[in-house]
């Protein structure tokens, strides 16, 4: 999944393994959320435990 995001910008779904929880974050093995940086605003979601 690394460099796909901006690839494919309409991803609203996707499929990831946790790799830790701390404190005060939950750390994902890959993920299509951009970080906030460089003046562009960070995306924003929820997470969802599959079935």
């Amino acid at each position: 999944m690394t460099g796909t995001a901006a690839a494919e910008p309409t991803v609203t779904t996707f499929t990831s393994t946790v790799d830790r929880i701390d404190t005060t974050a939950v750390v994902l093995t890959e993920t299509y959320f951009y970080a906030e940086g460089g003046g562009q605003p960070a995306d924003r979601g929820t997470l969802s435990r599959s079935h």
